[in-house]
């Protein structure tokens, strides 16, 4: 068995930086589901001034959190949209350096 390397894809803002495979692409179908879902993300995290959102009712699990900003900073490399400064607002109030 052989392998070979994907042909590498014009890379977006930020790409290499979120971790995204050189061979990811948005498909057309999926870009408006994951632009509203991306959105009910933030605005979900935005409402709580501790950036957090239950889990569960009244659980806030810090996983799920980790999920969402991946999900967020995947969304930014293969969209091109720019989330920074909420990643700077939620790792300043969860007290990270």
């Amino acid at each position: 068995m052989s392998c070979t390397r994907a042909q590498p894809v014009p890379r977006k803002r930020d790409r290499a930086h979120a971790g995204v495979a050189p061979h990811a692409r948005e498909k057309a179908e999926y870009a408006k589901p994951l632009a509203d879902r991306i959105r009910r993300i933030e605005e979900r995290l935005r409402s709580n001034p501790l950036l957090a959102m239950e889990s569960y009712p009244d659980e806030c699990w810090m996983f799920d959190h980790a999920v969402a900003l991946a999900a967020i900073r995947l969304s930014d490399a293969l969209d091109g949209t720019d989330h920074s400064a909420l990643f700077g607002t939620g790792l300043t109030s969860r007290g990270a350096s």
